[in-house]
Protein backbone atom coordinates (compact mmCIF):
# COMPACT_ATOMS: atom_id res chain seq x y z
CA UNK A 1 0.00 0.00 0.00
CA UNK A 2 1.42 3.36 -1.00
CA UNK A 3 1.56 6.16 1.53
CA UNK A 4 -0.56 9.16 0.66
CA UNK A 5 0.56 12.70 1.30
CA UNK A 6 -1.12 16.10 1.40
CA UNK A 7 0.36 19.40 0.28
CA UNK A 8 0.56 21.94 3.13
CA UNK A 9 2.38 24.67 1.22
CA UNK A 10 4.54 25.75 -1.71
CA UNK A 11 7.53 28.02 -1.13
CA UNK A 12 9.86 29.87 -3.52
CA UNK A 13 13.08 28.84 -1.75
CA UNK A 14 14.35 25.83 0.14
CA UNK A 15 15.17 28.06 3.13
CA UNK A 16 11.52 28.97 3.68
CA UNK A 17 10.39 25.38 3.09
CA UNK A 18 13.01 24.19 5.61
CA UNK A 19 11.61 26.62 8.20
CA UNK A 20 8.15 25.14 7.69
CA UNK A 21 9.46 21.57 7.85
CA UNK A 22 11.39 22.30 11.06
CA UNK A 23 8.34 23.91 12.66
CA UNK A 24 6.23 20.88 11.79
CA UNK A 25 8.92 18.50 13.08
CA UNK A 26 8.98 20.39 16.40
CA UNK A 27 5.26 19.65 16.68
CA UNK A 28 5.89 15.95 15.99
CA UNK A 29 4.63 16.06 12.40
CA UNK A 30 6.76 14.37 9.73
CA UNK A 31 7.20 16.51 6.60
CA UNK A 32 8.85 15.94 3.25
CA UNK A 33 9.95 18.06 0.29
CA UNK A 34 9.12 17.77 -3.36
CA UNK A 35 11.18 19.62 -6.01
CA UNK A 36 13.70 20.83 -3.42
CA UNK A 37 16.75 19.69 -5.37
CA UNK A 38 15.63 21.36 -8.60
CA UNK A 39 14.83 24.68 -6.93
CA UNK A 40 18.05 24.58 -4.89
CA UNK A 41 20.17 24.03 -8.02
CA UNK A 42 18.42 26.67 -10.15
CA UNK A 43 15.81 28.80 -8.37
CA UNK A 44 14.54 30.14 -11.71
CA UNK A 45 13.11 26.68 -12.40
CA UNK A 46 10.95 27.01 -9.29
CA UNK A 47 7.98 28.33 -11.24
CA UNK A 48 8.35 25.56 -13.81
CA UNK A 49 8.22 22.79 -11.22
CA UNK A 50 5.79 24.51 -8.85
CA UNK A 51 8.27 25.72 -6.22
CA UNK A 52 9.38 23.66 -3.20
CA UNK A 53 6.38 21.72 -1.95
CA UNK A 54 6.06 20.63 1.68
CA UNK A 55 4.07 17.43 2.08
CA UNK A 56 2.82 15.63 5.18
CA UNK A 57 1.24 12.18 5.56
CA UNK A 58 -2.54 12.42 5.18
CA UNK A 59 -3.31 11.59 8.85
CA UNK A 60 -1.23 14.62 9.93
CA UNK A 61 -2.74 17.14 7.48
CA UNK A 62 -5.24 18.88 9.80
CA UNK A 63 -2.73 19.09 12.64
CA UNK A 64 -0.08 20.48 10.27
CA UNK A 65 -2.41 23.18 8.96
CA UNK A 66 -3.30 24.16 12.53
CA UNK A 67 0.40 24.50 13.44
CA UNK A 68 1.05 26.63 10.35
CA UNK A 69 -1.97 28.81 11.15
CA UNK A 70 -0.76 29.39 14.70
CA UNK A 71 2.72 30.32 13.46
CA UNK A 72 1.37 32.32 10.51
CA UNK A 73 3.68 30.37 8.20
CA UNK A 74 1.01 29.97 5.54
CA UNK A 75 0.32 33.68 5.15
CA UNK A 76 -0.31 33.55 1.38
CA UNK A 77 -3.00 30.93 1.88
CA UNK A 78 -4.50 32.99 4.70
CA UNK A 79 -4.64 36.06 2.45
CA UNK A 80 -6.46 34.02 -0.20
CA UNK A 81 -8.95 32.97 2.49
CA UNK A 82 -9.35 36.63 3.45
CA UNK A 83 -10.45 37.38 -0.11
CA UNK A 84 -13.18 34.80 0.42
CA UNK A 85 -14.00 36.03 3.96
CA UNK A 86 -13.11 39.74 4.31
CA UNK A 87 -13.97 39.68 8.02
CA UNK A 88 -11.37 37.05 8.92
CA UNK A 89 -9.06 38.09 11.75
CA UNK A 90 -6.66 36.68 14.32
CA UNK A 91 -6.07 37.79 17.91
CA UNK A 92 -2.95 39.78 18.82
CA UNK A 93 -0.59 37.72 20.96
CA UNK A 94 0.39 40.77 23.03
CA UNK A 95 -2.93 42.49 23.81
CA UNK A 96 -5.56 40.01 22.52
CA UNK A 97 -7.12 42.65 20.26
CA UNK A 98 -8.51 41.65 16.88
CA UNK A 99 -5.60 41.47 14.42
CA UNK A 100 -6.63 41.48 10.73
CA UNK A 101 -4.82 38.79 8.75
CA UNK A 102 -3.64 41.18 6.06
CA UNK A 103 -1.84 43.50 8.52
CA UNK A 104 1.70 43.06 9.81
CA UNK A 105 1.24 45.09 13.03
CA UNK A 106 -1.52 45.07 15.63
CA UNK A 107 -3.69 48.16 15.15
CA UNK A 108 -4.18 48.47 18.93
CA UNK A 109 -0.71 48.04 20.43
CA UNK A 110 1.61 47.95 17.40
CA UNK A 111 3.04 44.51 18.20
CA UNK A 112 4.35 42.54 15.20
CA UNK A 113 5.30 38.94 14.56
CA UNK A 114 8.63 40.18 13.26
CA UNK A 115 10.09 41.80 16.30
CA UNK A 116 10.58 42.26 19.96
CA UNK A 117 9.88 40.41 23.11
CA UNK A 118 6.39 39.20 23.80
CA UNK A 119 4.97 39.77 27.24
CA UNK A 120 2.47 37.05 28.14
CA UNK A 121 -1.16 38.06 27.72
CA UNK A 122 -3.08 37.92 30.98
CA UNK A 123 -6.85 37.61 30.56
CA UNK A 124 -7.39 39.01 34.07
CA UNK A 125 -5.92 42.44 33.16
Amino acid sequence: MADSFELVGQYPTLVIAELVKTTLAAAGIPAFFENAEVVQQDWMLGNAVGQVKVLVPTPFYEQAMQVLDECRLNREERLREKDEDPGAADRCLACDAEFPQDMDACPTCGWTYAGGELEPFDEDD
